[in-house]
């Protein structure tokens, strides 16, 4: 994807993406530093998301969105788990613009702790690009999806090298993985240009060093899309990777 600073320029570089399949699936980090993010309803983060809603039907037809924690007292940095409750069906959020209010309120029932992790995110990308496959493998007209893992995280993982290490296996699938911080943490730029993977599937974006590289002084319209922007930046080249390896059509 090249620059874009309007709503109207994001959407017809989104339009690029407009790909048959392509499912998203979003993971919030309940980690105590993002304790104020969630309950306070973090701005730069609910713009960013409803800024993503004015586009996001370009790219994920159906706009369900399976939603996660981890980091939290019960998950802390092993598991994954649906943001609603304890079980294992997806919890689905019809609409990104949605997606800021029900965190909020389920955020009422959990508690923060961390630290945090991406490993289990990653198990749970996997988990579901393997179940793709079988439902490929039992009707040849199911088309694989290119699955794009969003996670929204405000500090750095604890188990580097098992992330790196699972980043490694899920490069074996259609997976992109786009980390988005309202800070800065060097770590996950080591991520985003790892070596001894099959592609690079993985794009960090830090709101604050977006910012600060457009010298910005203010958050509207131009902050937002071009945030968004970075975050899509490498899906296209994703894709491409993906189709070359002969993962998706």
């Amino acid at each position: 994807m090249g620059s874009a600073n309007t709503y109207k320029h994001l959407e017809q570089t989104m339009e690029k993406l407009n790909y048959d399949a392509i499912e998203c699936t979003f993971f919030f980090s309940f980690s105590r530093t993002m304790e104020p993010v969630i309950k306070e309803g973090d701005k730069k983060i609910k713009k960013i998301l409803e800024c993503l809603a004015k586009v996001q039907h370009i790219v994920d037809k159906d706009q369900q969105y399976p939603i996660y924690r981890f980091g939290c007292s019960e998950t802390r940095d092993k598991s994954v788990l649906p943001m609603n409750g304890s079980n294992s069906e997806p919890f689905i959020v019809k609409g990104v613009e949605n997606i800021v209010s029900e965190v909020t309120q389920a955020a009422k029932e959990i508690t923060f702790a961390g630290p945090t992790s991406l490993t289990p995110m990653i198990e749970q990308m996997i988990k579901q690009a393997k179940e793709n496959i079988r439902k490929y493998q039992l009707d040849k007209t199911f088309k694989i999806p290119h699955q794009i893992a969003i996670t929204i995280l405000n500090n750095e993982t604890s188990t580097r090298i098992s992330d790196h290490e699972h980043l490694k296996q899920a490069a074996e699938y259609p997976i992109s993985f786009v980390i988005l911080s309202p800070q800065y943490f060097e770590i996950y730029n080591t991520f985003d240009h790892a070596q001894n993977v099959k592609f690079d599937s993985f794009r960090y974006t830090s709101i604050s060093k977006v910012l600060q590289d457009m010298k910005a002084k203010d958050f509207g319209e131009a902050e937002e899309v071009a945030i968004v922007n970075d975050m899509f930046k490498e899906i296209s080249v994703q894709h491409e990777h993906m189709q070359r390896l002969q993962m998706i059509e």
